[in-house]
């Protein structure tokens, strides 16, 4: 049995050498976009990345896009690209949380508390369209990230 799953298994790089090569071909296809940025981004492979996800929102600008080519420019130092790509996605699904943590977590690492703590108390006053344990997950970490920028700053 092991044998013959083996060759549907393959790691991140393989599937994204192997992605490389339809590139070519499905270029202007946005949903293969999409995948192969995100491949490339989950391999840490953001340089490689950011054109892909560039070219998608060319084709198909979404939220979603948008999140991940905000990640790509934050692990590229782009600090500025990746907030304006996530205030963007944050007015194209304004019920989403990610892009609003994101903003919070990279104002932390920027050592921005005053904004850091606003979009902390916004995610954690935000209300949920739907409850899931991520959404939670994120609140409980606002709610701590706040209460420790206002003990110390």
């Amino acid at each position: 049995m092991e044998a013959t799953l083996r060759p549907f298994v393959s790691t991140g790089e393989q599937k994204a050498a192997a992605l490389k090569t339809l590139y070519p071909s499905l270029k202007r296809n946005a949903w293969f976009m999409l995948d192969y940025g995100t491949l490339l981004y989950f391999t840490n492979n953001y340089e490689e990345a950011l054109p892909v996800l560039e070219e998608t929102m060319q084709l198909f600008p979404s939220a979603q896009t948008l999140v991940r080519l905000g990640e790509c420019y934050e692990h590229s130092g782009e600090y500025h690209k990746a907030l304006e790509a996530w205030e963007t996605a944050s007015h194209i699904r304004p019920f989403s949380f990610i892009p609003h943590y994101n903003k919070a977590k990279l104002y932390l690492k920027m050592q921005d508390y005053e904004k850091a703590k606003e979009k902390a108390n916004y995610i954690v006053n935000k209300e949920e369209k739907v409850k899931t344990a991520r959404v939670y997950r994120m609140k409980q970490e606002m709610k701590k990230i706040t209460d420790c920028i206002n003990k110390y700053y």
